[in-house]
């Protein structure tokens, strides 16, 4: 829109100044075909399209969306497979990027349910708290949607936009958006003198997905046509972000990283009444400032309390490392019921493997490094694994130490309640059950 009207104010001076043997004659035709150009983008374009999310959700494809094959099971493999493990147990190969699997087809038959956090960005005033603008927004192979906005079976939603929007409805998008951490609205972590500047460079890692409220209000079939004809955000909401308009009833909701609302993706296994807990922080430095503001977020919006010390986990010395790697606490449910929490971060503590240590006395930075640093090397890798796997295991003994693990229970579907305002069910207030709730 800028470039058209430095275009049109050249061209106006120029006729002004300069005269043409057509007369004006030309400058009609070019704003009549500036206008039919302008119809065609309004009619067709695709926000989403335009934006850096399809290269990072590629991206996120290639690094994680993999498979391993048998080369018996597969003859364009068995030149491939070099060394022994691969004979055995497959060669990694990247699942197909086009071929979109619904994320209502995600589901595991048995174990936990998987829920990806993302963040709503909110600008209504008194919608959501002062200085955070934001609201939880989630996505499962059960529900979609958020306790402020309302939410939809995933299926439903999935069914009323047809298979052009099925892209946008799959893990690999989800887990994208997860992680849209660098967008023009940012939630809590925005910066409004940012947003216009970042909304030009396209620098837009967050998505345009339709409202549940709205698509709960057009299910009957006379607006289910007008629906289809909204298919898409329409250059309309490239103007929203430009100005950081988010409105908490728009058709559209502009979702970002799970960050922007909460770091950990704690609130939302307590939204769903969660009893065992495991918390692992990898939100690079030493703070304890995103479990705190976890806590904080629990009690305000939940009325759960919990009650546990990180301390132990502050590093200390030269070189630098933890008393303990992992620490537990209680919660407690407004109902009366209470559960349990085990906590644990990337910190080097005693047990840590020798390789480990050795890293630390070479990059002083370990295990700290900020998660802007995505260049790591093999060494860098495998230290983190290592430490990550540790901290895995120490939780799962601190856990089991009072409960003792008998399985995995079946996952019950989630019992969808009818959303404020009564505008279509909402994940607020599911049953207690167990889920593992992931985020960028």
């Amino acid at each position: 829109m800028l470039l058209l009207t430095i275009a049109v104010v050249s061209l106006t001076l120029t006729a002004r100044y300069i005269p043409a043997p057509g007369g004006t004659l030309w400058l009609c035709v070019a704003a009549c075909g500036a206008l039919a150009l302008f119809a065609l983008l309004y009619r067709w374009a695709d926000l989403t399209t335009w934006s850096l999310h399809p290269f990072y959700k590629r991206r996120l494809n290639t690094a994680f969306a993999l498979k391993r094959v048998l080369p018996q099971n597969d003859p364009s493999l068995r030149r491939r497979a070099a060394i022994v493990q691969e004979r055995t147990d497959g060669i990694a190969v990247e699942r197909d990027f086009d071929r979109h699997v619904p994320l209502s087809e995600t589901a595991c038959a048995s174990g936990p349910t998987l829920v990806v956090c993302a963040a709503a960005n909110i600008s209504d005033p008194g919608a959501t708290p002062a200085g955070r603008g934001v609201t939880s927004f989630t996505f499962s192979a059960e529900s979609i949607g958020g306790p402020l906005v309302g939410g939809l079976e995933t299926r439903a939603f999935e069914q009323a936009f047809g298979a052009r929007r099925q892209r946008d409805f799959t893990l690999p998008a989800a887990v994208a958006m997860s992680g849209a951490a660098l967008a023009p609205s940012m939630g809590k972590k925005g910066n409004r003198s940012w947003t216009f500047l970042m909304t030009l460079a396209n620098i837009r890692l967050g998505v345009w997905v339709p409202n549940p409220r709205w698509v709960a209000a057009t299910e009957h079939r006379g607006r289910a046509r007008q629906r289809r004809r909204h298919k898409r955000p329409r250059p309309w909401y490239l103007l929203a972000e430009l100005l950081g308009l988010n409105r908490v009833d728009a058709k559209y909701l502009y979702i970002t990283d799970g960050g922007h609302y909460e770091n950990l993706g704690l609130v939302e296994l307590l939204r769903r009444g969660c009893t065992n807990v495991y918390c692992f922080d990898a939100s690079g430095g030493q703070t304890f400032a995103e479990l705190g503001d976890a806590i904080a977020l629990a009690r305000s919006e939940l009325g759960v309390e919990v009650d546990i010390d990180p301390t132990p986990l502050m590093v200390e010395g030269d070189p630098p490392a933890a008393k303990v790697a992992v620490v537990e606490g209680t919660i407690s449910y407004p109902t009366g019921e209470t559960g349990r929490i085990v906590y644990a971060r990337n910190v080097v503590a005693p047990g840590t493997p020798w390789d480990v240590l050795a890293h630390q006395r070479k990059d002083p930075h370990f295990p700290h490094d900020s998660t802007a640093d995505q260049l790591y090397t093999d060494q860098k890798f495998e230290a983190y694994r290592a430490l990550g796997e540790r901290a895995g295991k120490k939780a799962l003994e601190v856990m089991h130490a009072v409960t003792p693990f008998a399985g995995t229970p079946p996952d019950p579907q989630p019992a969808l309640a009818p959303a404020p305002n009564g505008h279509g069910p909402s994940t607020n207030g599911a049953g207690a059950r167990p889920a593992e709730a992931v985020h960028g």
